[in-house]
């Protein structure tokens, strides 16, 4: 995700946290007494981002949806998908700055443009004609953590406006 550097601190019975949050790439904000160069200061708080332990795990649109999307949301950014392939891809995501929200990043390969007139092929032309090339597109969008009933959900919704909601698998 970031570049950063690692700092360690002592944990004790003292040390306030909550262990959900302590979770492989999660942000970590640690209030601390310092000490001198050699030893370790001890933590006295550990804040993390609640965010982070909600969106990890598998996510997936209901059955019948236009576009199925089943991807699993894994530790330090990284997306294992299962569909849909080949048109959307999920490549990353992040956290957000705004609470239980995080951020989708991806590629589309759209089809190619259709040329309005097939060119006819010249008969001295002997090579076989390639195939125009997929369009490949970047794209973000935004999710937010909510709930329909006991259930958690995910909406996505993208930068042209376009809503998908998906539910975690337990």
């Amino acid at each position: 995700m970031g570049s950063g550097f690692t700092k360690h601190f002592i944990v004790d019975e003292n040390t306030q946290y909550q262990e959900s949050g302590l979770i492989n790439g999660n942000v970590a904000e640690v209030m601390y007494i310092p000490t001198d160069e050699e030893q370790a200061p001890t933590a006295v708080t550990i804040t993390t981002d609640d965010t982070y332990p909600k969106v990890l795990g598998r996510w997936t649109t209901l059955e019948g949806e236009r576009i199925p999307i089943d991807i699993e949301l894994l530790t330090r950014g990284r997306i294992k998908q299962y569909t849909p392939e080949g048109i959307l891809e999920y490549t990353s995501w992040q956290l957000s700055a705004k609470e239980d929200t995080i951020r989708l990043i991806g590629r589309l390969s759209l089809p190619p443009i259709a040329e309005k007139e097939k060119k006819k092929a010249k008969p001295e032309d002997e090579e076989e004609a390639q195939p125009a090339p997929r369009r490949e597109q970047a794209f973000t969008a935004t999710a937010v953590v909510g709930t329909e009933g006991d259930i958690r959900t995910l909406t996505l919704i993208t930068d042209k406006g376009t809503k998908s909601t998906l539910y975690k698998r337990e």
